[in-house]
């Protein structure tokens, strides 16, 4: 019984021998067929990529330009004629072209817009040489009977690469407006002799940056009037005062802050302070500003000292 088992566990112990042998052929021969598929598969990757001996490694762009600002908004008047400039550097180590074009591709369709895109010339030139400024002109002919307002993109295109949203590009929103013709008129009623005081301020809001060549603002003023029971009254302008809101400008290149102000007016206030002698009745005050996106006023009836 003992050497009939020697017998039996031996032919058993080459069979596993031999199958070991066999499972071990079998996963070279898997590893050596994965090896090469892999040696021949592209790797994908999402950012801007080059491809060497099939395989794709990613690439970083260096960035080419700066533009002054990376936007442009501004009250316009309808019917005029309006001049912006933008300083563009090249920061790149050699020549860059550029192609800018506008684009609403990023509103809705059938967003309304105040004007076309063929109100907008743009005049900028082809190529910026490594580490000089450029300077693109924007030309916009407001049409005489636009209204509301217009937002769209000036892609650069730079080196004819079509911008994918992280290139340096210009966003635009206007608002229209239209001097008015017609004055505001308050009414109010005094049961008094008590003197009226009339305060009334005009201001300019300034959104463009510094950007706007022409038309220059001009200085807003108010044409002013009273009446007590339907008859004209005088007024006397007893005090006018000016005041801004200069403020540090932060989003501008350090090339450009270096070379330039500081500082931007971005609000203007005009007040004046009329005085009259008071009387029982009904009056009315009305006002027409002029070179201005609105005003304020205030009546007090008695000493406001």
């Amino acid at each position: 019984m003992k050497v009939e088992w020697s017998k039996n566990m031996g032919k058993k112990s080459r069979e596993t021998k031999v199958a070991i042998k066999l499972f071990g052929l079998l996963l070279c021969l898997l590893l050596i067929q994965t090896t090469f598929a892999a040696e021949n598969l592209p790797v994908t990757i999402t950012e801007e990529n080059t491809t060497v001996d099939n395989v794709t490694v990613a690439n970083v762009t260096p960035e080419t330009i700066e533009i002054q600002s990376s936007y442009l908004s501004d009250s316009i008047e309808a019917g005029k004629v309006y001049t912006y400039q933008i300083q563009i550097k090249n920061v790149a180590s050699k020549d860059v072209t550029i192609d800018p074009e506008i684009s609403n591709s990023f509103y809705p369709m059938g967003y309304p817009q105040a004007f076309g895109n063929d109100c907008i010339n743009i005049c900028a030139p082809s190529t910026i040489k490594a580490g000089s400024v450029a300077t693109m002109t924007l030309k916009i002919n407001v049409p005489e009977n636009s209204t509301g307002s217009y937002n769209g993109n000036i892609n650069m295109n730079v080196d004819g690469q079509v911008n994918d949203g992280s290139s340096p590009q210009l966003s635009l929103g206007f608002i229209v407006w239209k001097q008015p013709t017609t004055p505001y008129v308050k009414t109010f009623n005094t049961t008094t002799n008590d003197p009226i005081t009339i305060d009334v301020s005009t201001y300019n809001y300034n959104s463009n940056m510094g950007l706007r060549i022409s038309p220059k603002d001009k200085d807003p003023s108010l044409d002013i009037g009273l009446t007590h029971d339907g008859n004209p009254v005088n007024l006397t302008l007893v005090k006018s005062v000016d005041s801004g809101s200069p403020n540090v400008i932060s989003s501008y290149p350090g090339w450009l802050i270096e070379s330039g102000s500081l500082y931007q007016d971005s609000a203007n206030t005009h007040v004046e302070t009329y005085k009259v002698q008071g009387a029982i009745g009904n009056w009315e005050l009305s006002v027409l500003p002029e070179n201005s996106n609105g005003f304020t006023y205030s009546i007090t009836v008695g000493n406001n000292t």
